[in-house]
Order: C-alpha cells, then structure tokens, then sequence
C-alpha cells in the first residue's frame, strides 16, 4: 500500500544509497519468497532472465547467478551477476542479506554486474 523511499549520496561509490519501507499484507515467509533466490523472482521481475543456484550451503544460504536483459537496444550490454545469499529468522522476522562475489567464467556476451551489500527485513 503505502511505500516510502529514501537515498542519499554514498561515501564510497560514485552513486546513492536506497531505502525503502512499505507495507504488504501477507504471510511473512510469502513475501520474503518472492524476494530472495529462487523461482518466484522470475515472476515479477521482468529484466531478470535466467536465475541458477550455483552452490546451497544450507536451506536459507547460497550462491546464486543471475542474468537480466540488455537495455536499450543493447546497448546498455545484458549483466550476470553472481551473489551469495542469506535469509535468517530475526526477532519477530525474517532478515536477507546479499553481497556480490568474484566467483566462476563470465558467460560469453554478457557484462559481470557488481551488487553493494544490501538486505531486506520483514516484519508481521
């Protein structure tokens, strides 16, 4: 319903900072699955094209790659990414944090895109 987004210049890259909170009436572990890693993602997000679990460490921690779509005629070139994931139960909800890795071959006509730390919380 009701969304909220801050940013603010980074200290550290050339860029901002992001911020959101809003409110989603749902199932805590619903809204946290069409968040993180798996196949939910592909539904809603429209410039992700492929998403594979390259390596589970346990139920809630990975290493996924991702690829989205070239923008703009391609010439804004299609990224992989490839991330380590983790979701954790977290006082009354759950926590997911992610961060970028220097991990495996770039696939051929794509661009490795890099991912600041960034996480999500989601409360009942």
């Amino acid at each position: 319903r009701d969304a909220t987004v801050w940013r603010k210049p980074s200290e550290e890259f050339s860029g901002y900072l992001y911020k959101a909170q809003g409110v989603v009436e749902d199932v805590t572990n619903r809204i946290v699955d069409h968040i993180r890693p798996g196949p939910y993602r592909l539904d809603w997000d429209s410039l992700m094209t492929t998403m594979d679990i390259m390596e589970t460490f346990d139920e809630n921690c990975c290493v996924m790659r991702y690829t989205t779509a070239g923008q703009l005629w391609n010439i804004i070139a299609p990224r992989e990414f490839v991330d380590f994931s983790y979701t954790t139960s977290y006082e009354d909800g759950l926590l997911t944090c992610g961060i970028s890795l220097d991990y495996g071959e770039v696939r051929p006509n794509f661009v490795r895109g890099f991912n600041h730390p960034c996480g999500w919380f989601c409360v009942p």
